[in-house]
């Protein structure tokens, strides 16, 4: 016949055993869990860190001035385009050399006149003109991103509540808890006995 007492003492044993089996797959799980959350998290903050980087090179001193002068020679250009030269006039077939000479000086005081207000005017509204069409857009762009990053960071948490609630559930082993109650069920029987 089994000695209940060395029955209880190896069912409780293999319980025990058992029971830190669960707990050590359950902490594990959890390790796990913790791990895959920070990873998401650290990729999220990565992606709005890049879209505010991008934003912040933007501003830098070197892309600022060469983003502005690109568009004050652009807009130059256009102003070109539409206060470009009179076409040669004639005064008359007829007017004297003198006065075709001074007609000629006027018009180019006025094109180089014109050309001096085109480059200033560009240069003025290349700043206004970069920052609308260009500076503007990446900062909407780098705080959308950022707030959508930040969205979705908070919403991981309630599934990562979810997932490290299961992981505790992995801790709990019925036949552990079998084992131990039918062990010092019978180490109390043994015991009583002798």
């Amino acid at each position: 016949m089994c000695n209940p007492l060395l029955a209880g003492i190896a069912a409780q044993g293999a319980g025990a055993v058992m029971q830190n089996s669960a707990t050590r797959k359950s902490e594990s799980e959890k390790a796990r869990l913790r791990q895959l959350q920070s990873d998401r998290n650290m990729a999220r903050e990565t992606e709005a860190r890049d879209a505010t980087n991008a934003s912040t090179t933007m501003m830098g001193r070197g892309s600022f001035d060469q983003g502005t002068a690109n568009s004050a020679n652009e807009l130059a250009n256009l102003f070109r385009a539409n206060t470009g030269a009179a076409p040669g006039m004639n005064m008359s077939p007829n007017a004297p050399q003198i006065v075709q000479d001074l007609m000629a000086e006027a018009f180019k005081a006025a094109e180089a006149k014109n050309e001096e207000m085109n480059v200033k005017l560009a240069n003025l509204e290349g700043v206004s003109d970069y920052l609308k069409t260009t500076i503007n857009p990446q900062l909407n762009s780098s705080g959308q991103v950022g707030t959508m990053m930040g969205s979705f960071i908070r919403g991981n948490t309630a599934p990562y509540e979810q997932e490290l609630e299961a992981a505790n559930r992995l801790a709990y082993s019925p036949m552990a808890q079998v084992l131990s109650g039918a062990g010092r069920a019978g180490m109390n029987y043994g015991l009583y006995k002798a």
